[in-house]
Formats: structure tokens, C-alpha cells, sequence
């Protein structure tokens, strides 16, 4: 199982759908979607679509749309995972969908700041703060969760069923 790492970006509470990504592009295809995120982190740091980012999320981040289009932005900015203390059960689909790694820890969320460099071990949802050297856990996920987010998500494992019942598999 992989790691994925980046640059800690934090943002705070009741962040809207429709202050990550302006509605017109709702329901439109990843290749029409622009990654000018329309928020700034708490400190001020915009999201750099060049680097890797490790989203650290307040309270009920991208509430008002169940659209997968929001996290397909988020990813298009370079975000490897989101991290936070809760989240509308729409933001973990839309992100097993994406294969975008969605995970809840009070500890992580309240201990990693902007600019910390993280990483969070896939299988395990141990996040390692490398800036300070703390560890926290995330919330456990089922090993099929797992197994999907491993996959690439849902929608690559679907394309995979598709493309082996064309090659006849």
C-alpha cells in the first residue's frame, strides 16, 4: 500500500461547495474544470496546483452539494488527501469515487499547520507530521474501502471491469 504526502494546507469551518468551486462547472467533465479554488487557508496560503497538498479541513467542509465536481477540483490543485474532523457523507463518496483519500482525525486536524510537511500511510490511516514528528490515527476504515482507495477508486475500478468485459475477459 502507498503513502501519499505534501504540504500541509489548512482551511477552516463551513467551507461551501459553491466557495471551493464556482457552480457553472457542476456536473462538468475533470478536463473542463479549472483549479482556481476560490478559498485561501486560514494563514492566507492559496492552493498551489504545482505542489502536493495534505487539505486539513475544519468542520463540514463542502457542504451544499452532493457533486463529485468540488473534489475533482480539489485534486485538480494538487490535493493528495483531506484530512478533518467531520464531513457531510457526500465528501467520502465523492471522494472513493475520485480514489481521493478522505480521513477524520480531531488530532491530525488540530495538530498540522500550514506549510508542515505530512505524509499518511493508506492502510494503516496513520498520519506522520514530519515538521514536528508527531503520529496520530485516523478513524478506521473497512478493508474494502481500503482496497477501492488502493484500486484508484471507484470509478477506475469500474473503467477496469469495463475494459476487460470489451477485451472479452
Amino acid at each position: 500500500m502507498k503513502n501519499v504526502s505534501g504540504k500541509v494546507v489548512t482551511i477552516g469551518d463551513n467551507i461551501s461547495a459553491t466557495i471551493i468551486l464556482n457552480p457553472k462547472f457542476y456536473g462538468e467533465p475533470a478536463e473542463a474544470i479549472t483549479p482556481s479554488l476560490a478559498f485561501a487557508s486560514e494563514s492566507g496560503m492559496d492552493l498551489p496546483g504545482e505542489d502536493k497538498i495534505i487539505l486539513v479541513t475544519g468542520r463540514n467542509f463542502g457542504y451544499g452539494t452532493v457533486n463529485e465536481s468540488v473534489l475533482m477540483a480539489v485534486q485538480k490543485a494538487g490535493v493528495q488527501a483531506i484530512i478533518g474532523t467531520e464531513f457531510p457523507y457526500y465528501v467520502y463518496r465523492n471522494g472513493l469515487n475520485l480514489g481521493l483519500p478522505v480521513f477524520v482525525s480531531d488530532s491530525a486536524a488540530d495538530n498540522c499547520s500550514d506549510g508542515d510537511d505530512v505524509s499518511i500511510d493508506l492502510e494503516s490511516g496513520k498520519v506522520t507530521n514530519n515538521s514536528n514528528g508527531q503520529e496520530f490515527q485516523t478513524r478506521d476504515r473497512p478493508d474494502f474501502i481500503r482496497r477501492l482507495m488502493e484500486m484508484g477508486g471507484v470509478t477506475v475500478f469500474i473503467q477496469s471491469i469495463r475494459e476487460q468485459e470489451e477485451d472479452g475477459a
